[in-house]
């Protein structure tokens, strides 16, 4: 049996194609990949190792490479709120019962952020600043649509949200 699997499904939105990646597997740590960001190659190594470490902890979080310009008060936040570069125990993923789904929590992106606050607010975390992980940005992707809020100044609010994350706000 394979170590590594590719799932294809209809696009549903990130919460559902990770829940259904997770539900798929039966490792007991998980990590996540979108099709539009990259795994450097340490990535894997260095998450087991760190959790291997730590067996106390539930998940691990990495550095990220960002190629883009973000307002320097954004770099922390999308580092903790991503979960490309995030390695999670099996059972914290199911305890926190996986992405929630629903638009909402699509329109604003938030399906990651929900996840990793949750992942912090009930579990003990091992962090490294190693980056491990490039969060790319391509014409379209979640990245894109959020430059102008990325740009901003973090407390800018409501006016750097796009339409849609002010609608659904």
């Amino acid at each position: 049996r394979p170590h590594v699997s590719l799932l294809r499904q209809a696009n549903q939105g990130p919460g559902a194609a990770r829940n259904k990646g997770a539900a798929a597997g039966s490792a007991p740590v998980i990590l996540y990949l979108d099709g539009d960001d990259l795994m450097l190659a340490q990535h894997i190594a260095v998450c087991l190792d760190l959790l291997d470490q730590n067996l106390k902890a539930g998940f691990v979080k990495t550095g990220v490479k960002l190629n883009e310009s973000v307002h320097p008060g954004w770099k922390t936040n999308i580092t903790n709120s991503i979960v490309i570069n995030c390695a999670v125990r099996r059972r914290v993923h199911n305890f926190i019962g996986g992405f929630f789904e629903e638009a909402p929590f699509q329109a604003l992106h938030a399906e990651d952020a929900l996840y990793s606050g949750l992942l912090i607010a009930f579990f003990t975390q091992v962090r490294t600043k190693l980056e491990t992980v490039h969060h790319l940005v391509y014409p379209g992707n979640a990245f894109d649509r959020q430059r102008a809020k990325f740009t901003a100044p973090p407390e800018a609010g409501l006016e750097a949200m796009s339409e849609a994350e002010q609608a659904a706000h």
